[in-house]
């Protein structure tokens, strides 16, 4: 269940809540997951940007301590919410999913409610394999409190996922009378490749995402529980996965992608007046020239620019994957052109100041007046390109496509890009999914190569015109048509086209 209006918005009765409240003579002042119609107090907080909303980026950007609160949160936030109440003490009401058995809610956070749906669910379809691992981790010695800890901290999606492939696990265990304890054995691979035959055997339209879960998921659990520890490494399961060809194969986003030379040229011969559109040329030169994400762009504020060297700026930035943080570097150097990112944004600061941008962020959302998202960046560049023709499916972030193949194709190695676009240096991913085939009009090439093919055959049949019929002379005149030559003995005749000179 989640509170965000675009997966399905909801609120608790306020006429239950006001009784709820008066009941527990307890009433809250900050509603701290509310949208403008939903809220049940006059201050609220959202990660929407409404006027009267307090913080900027929702009620995690903002100090909880000596607040009255009203915490109804989405269930993927409310590990987060437990952690901020204990850093930033505060009186709370805190709304929450729970069982039946558990008791009324009661003014005082409990630390026993879970934020996974019950397994005793009837309408749980994968409660067997959610109660699968629970087995195998009190088997391996696990408390009950510690594996539900395990199983409220982890990632919702992530859970979801693995029961779903414990699940099929469990019908395998079922179908051939397997006890589910001898997943802990010696080796536990066996067990997951005869389950994958089998259900590789069962087939259907669904069996090769199937397969995937049952591998990927069932080694991870046995990976932790069981005496082989690093199964998914497994010769045997390895060997397997191949004859099954469930190997994913990597899609580019594009089959081919347009040339970085037109937007250079676009803003050679464009001018740039407007903030917005100062700051949309700064936006495109400082990704052409960086490779530059656009989730980079959103995070990156005034601080991040160190100009205390002569002939280069650079910029700090943060690359988030996943819960891994990486803090990179971009260096852009001083020089005398226009087209480099270093004079366009400084152009750009200079505008900012003009406007009285108060925000730390170096670029601004000037349609909703605030902090602008990776989304609004990525609008902005697609804007920019669209202005040279460049459509869709190509959008703004197909600038760091277009940059990576202009590298590629000029001799950069896949180390040296890898270095440029801030990717493990190790990484395959520029080759696999950025360096493309650049789009070309092949239509007009083919007119060129026989315009050029018929102008080189006529230079070189020019090279061996001699004088003919006793000293006549070719004189100097335009083809209007091609000529094709043909010689016999002395005599030279023309056959196709016209020549306006006489022999």
């Amino acid at each position: 269940l989640s509170r965000l209006a675009w997966r399905g918005d909801y609120m608790i009765k306020p006429e239950i809540l006001q009784q709820t409240m008066e009941q527990l003579q307890f009433f809250p002042q900050l509603d701290t997951f509310a949208t403008r119609t939903m809220r049940q107090c006059n201050r609220y907080c959202s990660i929407q940007n409404y006027r009267r909303a307090e913080g900027k980026r929702g009620a995690f950007s903002i100090n909880w301590t000596n607040e009255d609160l009203l915490l109804h949160p989405p269930i993927e936030l409310i590990p987060r919410v437990l952690k901020k109440m204990k850093l930033e003490p505060s009186m709370a009401l805190f709304l929450l999913p729970i069982r039946a058995e558990e008791g009324q809610v009661t003014g005082k956070t409990s630390t026993q409610i879970t934020s996974r749906r019950p397994i005793s669910c009837t309408n749980d379809k994968y409660s067997i394999g959610e109660q699968l691992f629970r087995d195998l981790a009190a088997a391996a010695g696990l408390a009950p409190t510690t594996i539900q800890q395990m199983i409220d901290n982890s990632n919702w999606e992530t859970w979801r996922k693995r029961r779903a492939g414990l699940t099929i696990m469990v019908r395998y265990l079922k179908l051939n009378e397997i006890d589910s304890m001898a997943l802990l054995g010696e080796r536990p691979d066996i067990h997951v490749v005869n389950a994958m035959a089998w259900l590789n055997d069962l087939g259907g339209q669904t069996r090769k995402s199937n397969l995937i879960a049952l591998k990927a998921h069932t080694s991870v659990v046995l990976g932790q529980f069981s005496k082989m520890p690093n199964i998914s490494d497994s010769p045997l399961i390895k060997q397997f996965t191949r004859c099954l060809n469930l190997n994913i194969d990597s899609k580019a986003r594009y089959n081919v992608i347009w040339d970085i030379q037109k937007l250079f040229d676009h803003i050679s011969n464009s001018t740039f007046s407007s903030p917005e559109e100062i700051q949309m040329k700064a936006m495109a030169l400082l990704v052409s020239f960086s490779a530059a994400r656009m989730t980079e762009l959103s995070r990156m504020t005034m601080k991040d620019l160190d100009c205390s060297q002569k002939n280069r700026l650079i910029i700090s930035t943060i690359i988030k994957k996943g819960n891994k943080i990486r803090n990179e570097t971009i260096t852009l150097n001083r020089l005398k052109n226009q087209l480099y990112p270093v004079k366009a944004l400084q152009s750009w600061i200079q505008s900012r100041e003009k406007i009285n941008i108060q925000e730390e962020s170096l670029f601004w959302d000037f349609k909703k007046h605030t902090i602008p998202s990776s989304l609004y960046c990525s609008q902005t560049l697609t804007t920019i390109i669209r202005q040279f023709g460049i459509q869709s499916p190509y959008n703004g972030p197909s600038i760091r496509h277009a940059t990576m193949t202009k590298l590629r194709a000029s001799g950069a190695s896949v180390l040296e890009v890898n270095a440029f676009s801030r990717h493990i240096l190790t990484s395959t991913v520029v080759d696999a999914f950025y360096y493309r085939p650049v789009q070309r009009d092949f239509g007009s090439l083919l007119i060129k190569s026989v315009r050029m093919s018929a102008f080189s055959d006529l230079t070189h049949i020019s090279r061996f015109c001699i004088p003919i019929n006793n000293g006549g002379l070719i004189k100097a005149g335009l083809f209007s048509n091609p000529i094709f030559f043909l010689c016999s003995g002395k005599d030279y005749y023309y056959g196709i086209g016209h020549y306006p000179g006489t022999l």
